[in-house]
């Protein structure tokens, strides 16, 4: 039995003491949430009275059949953490054909959804009767998605209502299927009205369709999108309709205050049809695109869209829509042309777990490995672990105790994610050229703690 104070108790500082409740895939409403007596997910996610702002939710490792629905909400500055529990890989998947929209529809508020594994082993991928179940659909404000990995699903619905919210670190793949005419299915399909709305630091690769999809009719909101640090290549790539965008932002109405920062895409085609398309029908207001690296194909299309900031820059391929004469402060390269030679390379530490980030690779020189600095991440002295995000889930490409130095990553890389289903276009791993890596210290387990969350990246 939980013994609980009312109201939250706080330290003599006014700091929250979280409480820690627990979940397993054999679980029972009946349950106390404690470690011995875990809840089922969906008594969890029902907001069980005993739960109060600021507490953890921590989700064993094992297969969770859904599809489940959120209402847990925490408030200002004590969100609800749900997490998976000392690294154990908890995976909620749906199996059969889809009910609902989503394996995790979201429509609480001030919740933090963490580490968690989203899938769905129904195997119709070509014409299928219906479309594939969206990973999440998050409707509640002020939510983050943080850590997750999504594949094999429709792909993640970020849509207006969320407020504030933010999808970060995820890494999502394999999302979609073919319809008759063209491939459905986008890595994250997104729309926002009120307040900012942000992707950051995510991997997004090999959907049946976009990559980013902002995008709306004349009747939805497009405003305030911040895109940072984002990872998104080789999408469409699965359909037999073939390539689609990386990245789109624009509709049907006019995209307020887009914000384009360090974002990184590629295509594996020389000659890719696939592009990058801000503006797309109505246009854009006050753009700012600032230090993106886009790497192969259409790599930006402006439609209706002069930029306020358009600076630092790296354009591989083809640009239109803007006059390079007046954006000088970029690097262009004529479509079908590519750097003749170097290594660059990007780290990317993580806002919310130390010991873990991203590293991006164009490897121009096609070098067998290439050496990394991670003094930006890593501490001498600490155990990690690098795993190809295309194949993330296979043994990590490099293991070993961090002594300062730098460490060398192998680019010749074949593996790849198991796909559920049979698609018209298996996916294949993108050549030397081109990488992206997860980087993790793997002594630093997720230990249940009383520390506040708003610590570890609240903003």
């Amino acid at each position: 039995m939980i013994l609980r104070f009312l109201p939250i108790l706080l330290l003599a500082s006014g700091e929250h003491i979280a409480a820690n409740f627990f979940v397993a895939p054999d679980g029972s409403p009946s349950g106390d949430g404690t470690l011995d007596s875990p809840w089922d997910l969906q008594t969890a996610l029902s907001h069980p009275r005993i739960v109060a702002a600021g507490d953890h939710i921590w989700l064993r490792g094992g297969v969770y059949t859904g599809p489940f629905t959120s209402k847990l909400a925490g408030t200002p500055g004590l969100p609800i953490i749900v997490r998976n529990y000392k690294n154990e890989r908890a995976i909620l998947d749906f199996p059969g054909e889809p009910e609902q929209p989503a394996v995790l529809h979201i429509n609480g508020e001030w919740t933090w959804y963490w580490g968690l594994e989203i899938t769905s082993s129904w195997e119709p991928r070509i014409d299928p009767p219906k479309n594939r179940a969206n990973a999440v659909a998050v409707y509640g404000p002020n939510v983050k998605l943080i850590n997750m990995i999504m594949h094999d699903t429709f792909g993640a619905g970020f849509w207006s209502g969320s407020d504030d919210s933010e999808m970060y670190g995820n890494i999502i793949y394999n999302t979609g299927n073919d319809g008759s005419q063209r491939g459905h299915g986008h890595g994250i399909y997104a729309q926002n009205r009120d307040g900012t709305k942000r992707l950051t630091d995510n991997i997004i690769f090999q959907s049946f369709s976009h990559g980013i999809h902002v995008y709306g009719s004349g009747n939805a909101h497009l405003n305030n999108f911040r895109l940072e640090g984002n990872v998104v290549f080789d999408n469409g790539v699965l359909s037999r309709f073939g390539e689609e965008r990386n990245i789109l932002l624009g509709g049907a109405v006019v995209a307020q205050q887009p914000v384009l920062i360090s974002n990184f895409t590629y295509w594996s085609k020389a000659a890719s049809v696939g592009q990058n398309n801000i503006g797309y029908l109505a246009g854009c207001d006050q753009l700012i695109a600032k230090n993106n690296y886009f790497a192969v194909g259409a790599v930006l299309t402006l439609v209706k869209c002069e930029p306020e900031l358009l600076e630092g820059n790296t354009f591989i391929g083809a640009v239109s829509g803007f006059d390079q004469a007046k954006y000088p402060s970029n690097a262009y390269y004529p479509f079908g042309s590519k750097p003749s030679s170097g290594v660059d390379i990007f780290v990317r530490p993580n806002r919310f777990e130390k010991g873990r980030g991203h590293i991006i690779v164009y490897n121009w020189d096609h070098k067998p490995e290439t050496d990394v600095d991670l003094s930006d991440i890593l501490t001498p002295g600490q155990p990690y672990e690098i795993r190809d995000a295309q194949n993330y889930w296979g043994e990590p490409v490099v293991k070993g105790t961090y002594d300062g130095a730098s460490v060398s990553v192998p680019m010749k890389l074949h593996a790849v994610s198991p796909i559920v289903g049979s698609v018209p276009t298996p996916p294949v791993h993108t050549s030397e050229e081109f990488g992206v890596f997860v980087v993790r210290a793997v002594s630093q387990e997720s230990e249940p703690n009383a520390n506040s969350p708003s610590q570890a990246g609240a903003n």
